[in-house]
């Protein structure tokens, strides 16, 4: 893979950070993960009528961030749950510093790797 495939898949990657979704469901459910070679898609159905699920949807750019607790685990009875939500968002959030720390000194290596490239081509580049 050349440098500006990569470059091009890195911009693609980056586009779907945009959101980090925090899922936490009591219930039956299936998941299905799945991956094209370009993107990994992840997909939870919730089996039956008695799932509960907290959701939060954290806005990365905007910084948006929206939760959605069922009624349920409100109160004195879903405390502990909601902890353990609040717990997986602040995980989550410092995998996301930690991800995007990575991808800034990537970034900062492609470049400087794209810059050698230019300034030193190399013999294949001289044959025309």
């Amino acid at each position: 893979m050349g440098i500006d495939s990569f470059i091009q898949r890195l911009e693609r990657c980056m586009d779907a950070l945009v959101t980090l979704n925090v899922v936490t469901a009591v219930g039956a459910a299936t998941v299905d993960i799945s991956n094209d070679g370009a993107k990994t898609t992840n997909k939870i159905a919730l089996v039956g009528g008695s799932n509960k699920v907290i959701w939060t949807a954290i806005d990365l750019v905007q910084g948006d961030i929206t939760t959605v607790i069922d009624p349920e685990f409100q109160g004195d009875a879903g405390k502990e749950l909601r902890d353990f939500h609040k717990s997986r968002e602040t995980q989550g959030l410092e995998i996301m510093r930690g991800n995007i720390s990575a991808l800034k000194e990537l970034v900062t290596l492609l470049g400087a790797a794209y810059q050698h490239q230019k300034d030193y081509p190399g013999p294949a580049a001289n044959k025309g």
